[in-house]
């Protein structure tokens, strides 16, 4: 069976969005385990290395190529770092339609 890639996707962050995920990226750095640290500053250094500034409709925005198990780290990161800063709402798990069984 192959399987499916879809090759690297470009992701356009405005100047806050692009703040708000190093700023979470320096967070986990300071509080994770050197897996997670390790992951997160890759990220952070590929963000810095290889984004590219460009504006539009007169709004600083970076542009960046993620691939798939960079962006599988990222949305980790995410749940990781919302996790530590804030309760979850409400627990959704019962709402997840299909189980690994099926």
């Amino acid at each position: 069976m192959a399987k499916n890639k879809i090759g690297p996707v470009q992701v356009f962050m405005d100047r806050n969005s692009m703040n708000a995920m190093l700023s979470c990226l320096d967070y986990l750095l300071l509080v994770s385990d050197a897996d997670w640290a390790k992951n997160a500053q890759r990220i952070k250094d590929k963000i810095l290395t290889h984004g590219r500034k460009f504006q539009d409709q007169e709004r600083d925005c970076v542009a960046i190529y993620f691939y798939e198990n960079e962006a599988a780290v990222l949305i980790k990161a995410f749940s990781l770092f919302v996790f530590l800063i804030r309760e979850p709402s409400r627990d959704y798990y019962s709402q997840i339609q299909h189980s690994k069984d099926n």
